[in-house]
């Protein structure tokens, strides 16, 4: 039994929750809905960075009211890229945004992001160029590919 003080460390599977995605929650409860996303997550410790700073920019570029129309539904690592998808609600009750242009720019930020992730070490955050690691695609810089 967890409180709301101590997040769960597992999911309803059992399987282990990353705890960077708690603090995405909590920084971006807006956007997450105050909750862990609804598909299993994970973002790899190099990332976390970028996919705070994603969260910040549609934050400011939908605001407040915007950014209760979205929900983020996973975030993941896929061929050594960012994977950041959104369940997006109608935006034409937010009189603010320009309804025809709010999603792309958000998309658009979406879609830098995970370009910038190819070029981020997963592990640490450093410049790097994706590898064939065994067969499997990996983001990572001189000194993580080496062990």
């Amino acid at each position: 039994m967890s409180s709301s003080s101590n997040p769960p460390l597992f999911d309803q599977d059992g399987d282990p929750i990353d705890p960077a995605l708690h603090r995405l929650v909590a920084t971006h409860p807006v956007l997450f809905r105050g909750r862990l996303p609804a598909v299993a997550s994970y973002v790899p410790a190099g990332w976390y960075p970028l996919v705070d700073e994603l969260c910040r920019s549609i934050e400011a570029e939908l605001g407040p009211q915007g950014c209760e129309k979205i929900e983020v539904r996973q975030i993941k690592e896929k061929f050594a890229g960012l994977r950041f998808y959104l369940v997006e609600r109608s935006l034409a009750d937010v009189k603010s945004l320009p309804v025809e242009d709010a999603m792309d720019r958000v998309h658009a930020l979406i879609r830098t992001a995970c370009e910038q992730s190819e070029r981020t070490c997963q592990k640490c955050g450093a410049p790097c160029v994706v590898h064939d690691v065994g067969g499997y695609l990996a983001a990572l810089c001189d000194t993580h590919l080496r062990g």
